[in-house]
């Protein structure tokens, strides 16, 4: 690490290869594992999502780029670069919405938040207490209120299978 800046160790630290990895588990396994579904309709509806999470705009669909890609012809190193550049573009973001709180966060911490940015409409603002618990290293109310979830064709609310690796990758539990 000699001659790097520090903001350059933190980077390395915040895109560890665990988190890159858990990522890509939660946002597309079988991308992950086989290297097929690069390109996959929403879960939630609305536009594709491509690689690992990425949800298509509709000024991406209309030029068929996503980051200067071509959407039709990605491959899996393109998928990656698209995730980094996702989640750099959130760990800006909630640089500049949560300022020096969220800089001097571990790098955990600062993980915690990019995945909830990263995944949730609304982001960080729609689990204010989670938030909140991150950012003041609450660790009972952090594992109280990370949970999400989604509304099934019945209308009936339902716990969403990322939540468990959530808990296992961010606490060690089941």
């Amino acid at each position: 690490m000699i001659g790097e800046t520090k903001d350059q160790t933190d980077k390395m630290i915040l895109y560890s290869d665990n988190f890159l990895n858990y990522m890509k588990k939660v946002e597309n396994e079988r991308l992950l594992k086989t290297g097929t579904g690069i390109v996959h309709k929403s879960p939630e509806g609305g536009n594709d999502t491509v690689g690992y999470g990425h949800k298509l705009t509709d000024e991406e669909i209309k030029s068929g780029k996503v980051y200067g890609y071509d959407i039709n012809n990605l491959n899996r190193d393109q998928a990656n670069t698209i995730l980094l550049r996702d989640i750099e573009e959130k760990n800006k973001l909630l640089t500049t919405k949560l300022g020096n709180d969220y800089k001097k966060l571990d790098p955990r911490r600062k993980q915690m938040l990019i995945d909830i940015q990263f995944n949730v409409k609304g982001g960080v603002d729609s689990f204010p207490k989670f938030k909140e618990a991150v950012l003041s290293n609450d660790i009972n109310t952090m594992q109280q209120e990370y949970k999400r979830y989604f509304k099934d064709q019945q209308g009936k609310y339902r716990e969403l299978a990322r939540n468990k690796s959530f808990s296992n990758f961010f606490f060690g539990k089941n």
